[in-house]
């Protein structure tokens, strides 16, 4: 993560967690205590948001707002440093948001089967490269190539059956966040 990079770059290597530590801070109208992110999202700690947070600094996404007492005394204030997401923190959301309408953590799901899924063709066609040069007839390749691109039009069929369930996963979670009454990206700028 670097302030170099372009959003979508950013947003395709987010951890989870950092995903949703960015999320809940734009979700908790883009800017909250560290104590407010972990009281709003399960499963994050404030050590781990700080640092998370520390990272996005660096690339530009968030900003510390206050920075303790100013006296040096105590460098962290007693509740929690304060953050706000800026507009490119929110690009990067929105890029993390925009293929097919789905999460970063449902994207990851079927990144992973996608590239399972390739790694299948890529043995398949190795194997019936291997064949062919061990002097299988045309005819016999041919055939082979038919089936193996049979097999691929399948794969892609149920891919597009994937992406279909998670978007419609995606428009339900969507939906369950509004009536908990955390609210989306569009319906803050609609708002401002």
């Amino acid at each position: 993560m670097d302030e170099t990079d372009e959003p979508w770059e950013i947003a395709r290597d987010l951890t989870q967690k950092q995903y949703k530590s960015l999320a809940a801070l734009r979700n908790l109208n883009g800017e909250a205590r560290t104590p407010e992110v972990t009281g709003a999202v399960e499963g994050l700690y404030a050590q781990i948001v700080n640092q998370h947070y520390q990272k996005m600094i660096g690339a530009g996404l968030v900003e510390k707002v206050d920075e303790g007492r100013g006296d040096g005394s105590h460098p962290l204030p007693r509740e929690g440093f304060k953050y706000r997401i800026t507009e490119r923190g929110r690009e990067v959301l929105t890029a993390a948001q925009e293929d097919y309408g789905m999460s970063l953590p449902e994207e990851r799901t079927v990144r992973k089967r996608f590239d399972r899924l390739e790694g299948r063709i890529g043995s398949l066609e190795q194997q019936v490269n291997r064949r062919s040069d061990a002097g299988a007839g045309d005819d016999d390749l041919e055939v082979r190539v038919g089936n193996l691109e049979e097999r691929v039009d399948t794969i892609e069929e149920k891919q597009d059956l994937l992406v279909d369930d998670l978007r419609k996963v995606a428009e339900f979670l969507e939906e369950t966040r509004e009536e908990v009454g955390l609210g989306g990206f569009w319906d803050e700028r609609e708002n401002e």
